[in-house]
């Protein structure tokens, strides 16, 4: 949450105080603090950012990441994750009893861009359950998506899904989830972390997986330049 961009048009400012709006009622103070990003959503109002905003902007983020906003995670209480995907991102959170545990998003790789919307949707909710693998493994958890469609693809049998469908599927079988779809209207918090997600994330996850695969590409090719070396060796003992 502390490192989510400061909106940069007027969609991104309703996105936003949507957000605030909802986790008001966990802090009454934090409808104080949006005053000057508030007044940017004034008709014939031109969209500008300066230091009162961006002041304003730095507060509510430092407050939506403290107590009594962000919970403790309790055990014994259900988990639910609203979550979903935008076109370059995606966005999701830990809840209990309609308190946000954790935050968290991404942005979409550039092949991931090029996704279908329920690819999308399922790679979104992929992702939130291995994100918060630490709260979701070995428990019941529901799943919140605007996505209809997504209902049919998790409850019908795994091979009536597509290939690329049932690879992501395959990853969530160990997750005890439930799935349940709800109007786009309901799902504020997920919506705005999907857009406002961290830019450097998608990269920082490719450059990772890039110097996994160098080094093990190394490995292999260390391997076989030994075995081809006993190999030379023992052609050569043959010949003699």
């Amino acid at each position: 949450m502390q490192k989510m961009p400061a909106p940069e048009d007027r969609k991104a400012v309703e996105h936003l105080l949507g957000t605030v709006n909802y986790l008001a009622k966990f802090l009454p103070n934090l409808s104080s603090m949006i005053g000057p990003i508030r007044q940017l959503l004034k008709q014939d109002v031109q969209f500008y950012w300066e230091f009162e905003q961006e002041t304003a902007f730095k507060q509510i983020q430092y407050t939506l990441s403290q107590t009594p906003v962000l919970t403790y995670f309790n055990v014994t209480k259900p988990v639910t994750i609203p979550c979903d995907a935008s076109k370059s991102g995606l966005g999701g959170a830990v809840m209990q009893d309609g308190k946000p545990v954790a935050y968290a998003s991404r942005s979409l790789m550039k092949t991931e861009c090029q996704y279908a919307q329920i690819e999308r949707e399922l790679h979104e909710v992929v992702f939130s359950l291995e994100r918060f693998s630490q709260y979701t493994y070995g428990t019941k958890v529901t799943i919140e998506s605007d996505h209809t469609p997504l209902e049919s693809i998790v409850n019908n049998p795994l091979a009536l899904a597509p290939p690329r469908l049932q690879r992501m599927l395959l990853r969530i079988q160990k997750y005890g989830l439930t799935l349940v779809c709800k109007p786009g209207k309901d799902m504020i918090l997920a919506d705005t972390l999907s857009r406002a997600y961290t830019p450097d994330f998608g990269s920082y996850i490719w450059r990772k997986i890039s110097s996994a695969m160098c080094i093990l590409l190394l490995v292999i090719s260390q391997c076989q330049t030994h075995a081809w070396r006993k190999f030379g060796m023992k052609l050569r003992k043959i010949k003699k």
